[in-house]
């Protein structure tokens, strides 16, 4: 018996692969933080920085 004061959780590790082709799929903006629309010189050229 384990006489354990902590929970034991079971670590699944999910292929990204999955989560990227559903990506491509939807292709949902509505929840994005920054607005095509909406985008400042100050915002654009940190964008561009990480691109």
């Amino acid at each position: 018996a384990n006489s354990s004061l902590w929970e034991e959780y079971e670590i699944v590790n999910d292929d990204e692969s999955t989560y990227d082709e559903v990506d491509k799929k939807e292709e949902n903006y509505e929840s994005s933080l920054v607005t095509i629309g909406n985008t400042t010189e100050h915002l654009t050229s940190l964008l561009d920085k990480f691109e």
